[in-house]
């Protein structure tokens, strides 16, 4: 009888308690509805020819402050900028997409949206568009998970459609989108879109600075990879023993090896091939800069002449810098153990019908360039 009494007693608790939080519940206010997403706000570059837009993402929590070791920054329009973030490169990126075609940026938003959300944990995205066209609006975030393979199905999916970019009916902006991608981090990898870093590249470099030193032992230095080919289809090699097999069987090659051997020919390609197999990634040996060397390179964030905007479309964009970190006084340092490729083989006659009047005008713009360069650094002894 005392127990159907207790019983009782809790089950009229129990009903009080849940009619009170009844009561509660329809007195609270109405939730509000969601703000709509302002659009971004675009700042226009030194040409008033691009607005660019930072941070269309928000930074990550990890970039607040000093920021991290090192970034992998790159630049493309939306397909070779998801071929970019595909790739095996696991540590922080700041990446600068053309936006055009406007499709191709629309559905590369709504991808890292969706099934590729994950990335935004470590992605800065920053996107370049035409001042003249409409201003850049994000897409809604999408209602359901997209199936198509995931976030690397996805991403693959966007790259394969992606048209070249001197189709764009826009002059593609490199070296404007290179200097917005060159943001936040002790240290920062420039790589096209389509060149992909050796596995264990980022792990290796941290490892090879001296966290104690007041002042670094490599001060000033650029710390050069050697660039590669690897013939179309087959994978990028995920260690130096690896590509020096594919070397042997003619399935990769020096980057511009056929095109033009004098940009790459000072990273001294049978001197790096002929290294003792070293157990950790090293600085092997330093080489002098010569014209028209364009080198991949790990360099300090701050402190790195920027490139020069003004070079539209194909020519001289990177070799330009290369040409003022000489004059500059900055060192050349060969890495060990690390390097870059690029899928496919750059062949003669591989290129769009306008690259020659892009190089002349390029050509006549770098003559200029120098010139500059000698009022810019008088005090330097050295030319280019």
């Amino acid at each position: 009888m005392a127990r159907a009494r207790i019983l009782g007693g809790c089950a009229w608790l129990l009903g009080g308690l849940a009619l009170l939080q009844t009561l509660y519940l329809r007195a609270l206010p109405p939730p509000r509805p969601p703000r709509p997403r302002r659009p971004p706000r675009g700042v226009l570059d030194a040409s008033g020819a691009f607005r660019v837009y930072w941070d269309v993402l928000g930074a990550p929590r990890g970039w607040t402050r000093a920021g991290p070791e090192l970034v992998l920054a790159t630049h493309g329009s939306p397909g070779r900028a998801a071929a970019a973030l595909g790739g095996p490169w696991g540590g922080p990126v700041s990446v600068a997409v053309f936006g055009v075609p406007r499709e191709g940026l629309q559905e590369l938003m709504a991808i890292l949206g969706g099934p590729c959300r994950a990335l935004r944990g470590r992605l800065r995205l920053h996107v370049v568009l035409g001042a003249a066209g409409p201003p850049l609006r994000l897409p809604d975030p999408p209602r359901a998970p997209q199936n198509r393979g995931g976030c690397r199905g996805a991403l693959a999916g966007l790259a394969s459609a992606d048209p070249p970019s001197y189709s764009l009916g826009v002059p593609y902006p490199g070296n404007l989108l290179r200097n917005v991608a060159w943001q936040g981090a002790r240290f920062v990898l420039m790589v096209d879109a389509d060149v992909v870093p050796s596995p264990g590249l980022r792990e290796g470099f941290l490892e090879l600075l001296d966290p104690q030193a007041v002042q670094p032992p490599w001060a000033r230095t650029l710390f050069v990879l050697p660039a590669f080919e690897v013939r179309w289809g087959l994978r990028s090699p995920r260690s130096k023993a690896e590509l020096l097999r594919l070397w042997g069987a003619g399935d990769a090659r020096p980057f511009y090896g056929t095109l033009c051997p004098r940009c790459q020919a000072p990273t001294d390609f049978g001197r790096w091939r002929a290294l003792p197999p070293s157990p950790r990634l090293r600085v092997a040996y330093e080489v002098p800069w010569r014209d028209p060397w364009e080198p991949f390179f790990i360099a300090p964030a701050r402190g790195v002449p920027p490139f020069d905007e003004r070079f539209l479309q194909y020519g001289f964009n990177r070799i330009s810098q290369a040409c003022e970190l000489h004059v500059a006084g900055f060192r050349f340092a060969v890495l060990d153990g690390a390097f870059v490729t690029h899928r496919g083989f750059k062949e003669p006659g591989g290129f769009h019908g306008g690259r020659e009047a892009e190089l002349g005008q390029n050509r006549r713009l770098f003559r200029r360039f120098r010139e500059e360069l000698r009022e810019r650094y008088r005090g330097s002894a050295r030319r280019c």
